[in-house]
């Protein structure tokens, strides 16, 4: 019997599933219940792939003559919105309040957000802390208490860590976009616990993503020069970053990444393009122009970005969706104020697949997949199709 083994950290009893029945391409959660220890633990289960169409973006960021955040200015907010909805409606997420709320990168499931933010900053000037809320809008939450500047979050996929560029070992002092002397890459606990350095480059170390299985952080840095490269860093810092490679050997320069959601490319943007490079055979592929902080989206043919138009004599910005060659060019935002529009992150790894009639083992107890429960519909899973199960805590042995 072949058994594909999931890390685990904690020992399973008895098992009763209150199975989902996904049409394909949707997906949902369910809880496993542990009778003999009443402990409750989360799972998801899915077939095919999940839609994540929500974007979320922050609008009200002014734009300066520098196209950074202009002294003076009344606040940005978080803001949601279904690119693929009949009728564009933008949904508030953070208060209307004059702090600046930026920078908003979607949690695990999309159901938290992760932002830099100076609310409650008692300055002058505008010095960000790393915040979090959900997605109404509720448990906002300061993690982060820094003399200097946090921004640039970004959420693992497995939920644990948030990765972020902070100049906190070299404060500038209340500008923190006037001049980027010294901003480092950090990680901490998605509650804001044993923050740790990761990366300290002599300029800019900003942008993280977490790789699909959350092993990884991708971020831009400055290191080599004054060009931007995409480097890589073991989450656990048991390694030391070191620039990505392609497969000639030479660094790949670019900004802004991203990755799909299956974690298999890489996309970022490199002066004027969108690039995609696979990870398997450290190739590039040239996509869209125009492409300014790009964000990939759910099924890989579509990204999000913000364009800047500066024809008026004062700049203006606005959240777009486009084909990853150019195509299909959607207006997201009329407002002129947003920017930094991101997708959803790649769901959590590893997945344990299976067939609907195979059997499945937690810690040594057989789960057969039989029915399936979504919404108010109940159907029977038919042999042969296939099931893509996650434990978010816990282990599945599948034989």
């Amino acid at each position: 019997m072949k058994r594909t083994r999931i890390p685990y950290c904690m020992r399973l009893l008895t098992y009763y599933f209150p199975m989902m029945s996904c049409m394909p391409g949707s997906g949902t959660r369910f809880l496993v219940r542990m009778f003999t220890t009443r402990i409750l633990m989360l799972a998801t289960l899915a077939i095919g792939s999940v839609a994540a169409n929500e974007i979320v973006y922050n609008r009200g960021m002014p734009l300066g003559s520098s196209v950074g955040m202009a002294a003076g200015s009344q606040g940005a907010s978080i803001w949601i919105v279904d690119p693929d909805a009949a009728e564009l409606v933008p949904v508030r997420v953070t208060p209307d309040e004059p702090a600046f709320n930026v920078m908003p990168s979607w949690g695990p499931g999309r159901n938290g957000i992760v932002f830099a933010s100076n609310r409650g900053d008692t300055g002058a000037g505008l010095l960000l802390n790393i915040w979090t809320v959900n997605r109404n809008g509720s448990n906002l939450r300061q993690l982060t208490y820094d003399a200097g500047s946090n921004f640039t979050p970004s959420w693992s996929p497995n939920g644990r860590y948030i990765a972020f560029s902070s100049n906190r070992l070299s404060p500038l002092g209340s500008e923190p976009f006037a001049a980027f002397e010294q901003y480092d890459l950090w990680i901490m606990n998605a509650d804001g616990t044993s923050p740790r350095l990761l990366h300290a480059g002599p300029v800019v170390d900003d942008d993280p993503v977490f790789s699909a299985d959350s092993q990884r952080v991708f971020f831009r840095s400055n290191t080599s020069g004054q060009v931007p490269e995409i480097w890589v860093v073991p989450t656990d810092s048991s390694a030391p970053a070191q620039p990505l490679l392609d497969f000639a050997g030479q660094i790949v320069s670019g900004e802004d990444p991203s990755l799909s959601e299956d974690g298999t490319t890489l996309y970022y943007w490199r002066d004027p393009n969108l690039v995609s490079f696979d990870l398997a055979t450290a190739t590039e592929t040239l996509l869209s122009s125009d492409a300014l902080e790009p964000w990939i989206g759910p099924d890989n043919e579509r990204f999000v970005y913000h364009h800047i138009d500066v024809s008026s004599g004062s700049p203006i910005s606005d959240v777009f969706v486009s084909g990853v060659y150019g195509s299909d060019v959607i207006r997201v935002t009329a407002t002129g104020d947003a920017m930094f529009g991101r997708w959803a992150a790649p769901a959590p790894q590893p997945f344990c697949d299976v067939e609907s009639n195979q059997s499945v083992y937690a810690s040594g107890e057989q789960i057969v997949l039989t029915t399936l429960r979504f919404a108010n519909r109940m159907a029977v899973a038919e042999p042969g199709v296939r099931l893509r199960l996650q434990l978010l805590f816990g282990s599945f042995v599948v034989g």
